[in-house]
């Protein structure tokens, strides 16, 4: 039986961050789009179905928003950030705990990432 392909929403305002994690998504075979606004992430939540999404976190409506959304939905969700302070980060600690990803990020991270979620996926199986 052929496995299914692994699919990642990335919704991040800066364009080349969000073309760079989907480059690297795509590299391991994951099927990976990227939106520029969290109402854009918001919309293809409601009408796709995502295995990880990786949603930067200073937006409006907030990453958090997106990322509880997600979660909702069942999707392995990661916050992304390289510059919150104050409430708003610590709202996305509580929030995302240890899928808080802190740009600049390594490549290796990400891969592990993908690595650990097709290990899971792969003993429910």
């Amino acid at each position: 039986m052929a496995e299914r392909e692994l699919t990642a929403l990335v919704v991040d305002d800066e364009r080349n961050i969000g073309i760079l994690l989907v480059d690297i998504l795509n590299i391991k075979g994951v099927n990976a789009e990227h939106v520029l606004t969290t109402q854009e992430g918001i919309n293809l939540l409601g009408n796709n179905r995502y295995d990880l999404a990786f949603i930067d976190l200073n937006q409006k409506p907030t990453g958090v928003d997106v990322y509880k959304l997600a979660c909702s939905k069942g999707i392995e969700a990661y916050i992304m950030t390289g510059g919150a302070s104050g409430e708003v980060l610590a709202e996305a600690e509580r929030e995302a705990g240890d899928r808080l990803i802190i740009k600049p990020f390594h490549v290796k991270q990400i891969y592990d990432i993908i690595g650990q979620y097709s290990q899971r996926q792969q003993s429910q199986s």
